[in-house]
């Protein structure tokens, strides 16, 4: 039996946030003590690129990041059985998966997750390019029968009302539910890949610092219900 909870970070359209999704709650949830282990499944590397980030800032050693990182091929049929290696060591798995329904991994992640995480940008194109990832969560739910799926609304501009009236179209046009809380596009979540750290303790952060906490408080409600 899998013992550690694990979430997916996951949609079709490259671009939305996904590895900044995956290493925020991550990062979070680390510091808040937990054991947390990313697997990289994006070919890009970003995940991997970001943590390695943290031990060469300016060329200065500084904290690594608060989570382990290991890298998979998400073409590797045996990536479910590379996973359980590490089942029993960490509390939490967060897997970025790469922006393809086609590859096996994402199929095989989708399959073990407790939660499924959709970063969605609240614009047009990026939601009719949700609609395949939650056509593929939902099939996947035939078999899984606890898993728990959210979109998280990503890249919000601030006092924006068209980027409200859009994230109010995904709550009425996409059949999964929405998180309350949504990740701001600001400066902050670029300079924390910069740093190799989250948005935590980096100056100017309060606002971003203060979303990735509601929503990891917020996941972790969520999973405590699923369980």
């Amino acid at each position: 039996m899998l013992m550690s909870n694990i979430i997916t970070i996951f949609n079709q359209k490259g671009g939305c946030g996904k590895s900044t999704i995956t290493m925020q709650i991550a990062g979070r949830l680390g510091l808040l003590k937990h054991k947390v282990l990313i697997a990289d499944l994006d070919p890009q590397g970003t995940a991997s690129i970001w943590h390695a980030q943290a031990l060469n800032v300016d060329g200065n050693k500084q904290k690594p990041f608060p989570a382990d990182i290991v890298a998979i091929d998400p073409n590797d049929n045996l990536l479910i059985d590379k996973l359980r290696k590490y089942i029993d060591i960490y509390d939490y798995i967060i897997i970025d998966c790469p922006p393809s329904a086609e590859t096996i991994g994402c199929s095989a992640a989708i399959m073990v997750s407790d939660l499924v995480l959709i970063p969605t940008i609240p614009s047009p194109a990026d939601i009719w390019a949700s609609v395949t990832a939650v056509a593929l969560v939902n099939k996947s739910k035939a078999t899984n029968k606890n898993l728990i799926v959210y979109i998280v609304p990503t890249m919000v501009r601030a006092n924006s009302a068209l980027a409200s009236a859009m994230v109010e179209h995904i709550a009425d046009t996409i059949d999964i539910q929405l998180t309350r809380t949504s990740i701001g596009l600001r400066t902050s979540y670029q300079d924390s890949a910069l740093n190799g750290s989250t948005v935590h303790g980096l100056p100017n952060s309060r606002k971003a610092a203060s979303e990735v906490n509601s929503l990891v408080s917020e996941i972790l409600r969520i999973i405590k219900r699923g369980k």
